[in-house]
């Protein structure tokens, strides 16, 4: 009685979703190249993470946080850095910091309705999956002009991760590689979890309840990275069921991302201690690539914020720099 129960939610809260989110996912690619601009005058002042800068990457819209090179060392590609639901920019700190100590210049922006942007009005300060993308693709634009002859990077997490792949579908030849950490939709307490945001949902699918928290503490065993996590200023705990759903909706359609992607090089990553996301699910997004030039890099000790957080696990630290260098251009 308990599973039919379980799986009667999960199946309302889809089909709800399907008619709430789709809207924020599904916009014509006409509008992807009409976005309307936020005033810049109304992008206030941000506290910059240890170690970045800030550039207008992006006119307009909130600044993103830049981790840059020494200066007597000239770099070899560019990062671009996307969150996971929740988080925003500066959660790239550590990563950005030591990606830049190794010869990358490295971006973090906040995804609409996060970060920065919380701060702006009206409907183009929202989530919104399909202006994301369209700000992935104007900022790489940005970046091949900004950094000439430097191969740009994609990585995400989690919801940044299927982000990326499906930025890389979307533009082939802009992106020259993809690092993609716990993309897939196949979630652990899936039930449970849907119950929870079903019954928000048909209440008031508009009003934030604070999901984000037990979410947190799914994610990840480490008690200091939940700690950080969860009373970080910028980090937003409490989310609309609307946004949950418009993500996990997002989340499912990796694996279809995935098979678009027929030349891009791309890495996989995924945490073993993820209590979130399935690790399995992370296999079958790897095993649904097109492309030849891939690989998926299973962390022993990491869990669901490979990328995130306090600090970035030093074997994942030290593959991600090899698999970044190794697709460097040759001279």
């Amino acid at each position: 009685m308990l599973n039919n129960t379980k799986k009667l939610g999960g199946a309302l809260a889809a089909l709800l979703a399907l008619s709430l989110c789709v809207s924020s996912f599904s916009m014509p690619r006409s509008a992807l190249a009409d976005q309307s601009a936020v005033p810049a005058a109304t992008v206030g002042a941000v506290n910059i993470p240890d170690g970045a800068t800030t550039s207008n990457l992006l006119p307009g819209q909130p600044p993103l946080f830049v981790w840059s090179p020494p200066s007597d060392a000239p770099a070899k590609g560019a990062v671009l850095c996307l969150h996971e639901l929740g988080m925003h920019s500066g959660v790239f700190t550590d990563l950005g910091k030591r990606l830049a100590s190794k010869g990358y210049v490295v971006y973090a922006m906040d995804e609409r309705g996060f970060g920065g942007w919380e701060k702006l009005k009206g409907s183009e300060a929202r989530m919104s999956i399909s202006r994301i993308l369209g700000d992935i693709k104007e900022a790489a634009q940005a970046l091949h002009k900004k950094h000439d002859n430097l191969p740009v990077f994609l990585l995400g997490e989690a919801m940044g991760g299927t982000l990326v792949l499906k930025a890389a579908a979307d533009n082939k030849g802009l992106i020259q590689g993809v690092i993609s950490s716990t993309p897939g939709g196949e979630h652990f307490n899936t039930g449970r979890n849907y119950m929870t945001v079903c019954k928000h949902l048909l209440t008031a699918p508009s009003k934030p309840f604070p999901m984000g928290k037990s979410l947190i503490a799914s994610a990840t065993p480490r008690q200091d990275e939940q700690d950080y996590l969860q009373n970080e200023a910028k980090v937003r705990i409490n989310l609309t069921p609307k946004e949950l759903m418009a993500c996990q909706f997002f989340m499912y359609q990796a694996r279809g991302f995935a098979r678009q992607i027929k030349n891009t090089p791309v890495m996989i990553v995924q945490g073993n201690k993820d209590g979130e996301t399935k690790p399995v699910s992370s296999q079958h997004i790897y095993d649904s690539l097109n492309t030849s030039d891939k690989k998926i890099m299973m962390i022993p000790e990491g869990d669901h914020y490979v990328y995130e957080g306090r600090h970035v696990d030093d074997v994942a630290m030290q593959d991600t720099l090899s698999w970044l260098d190794s697709h460097l251009p040759t001279k």
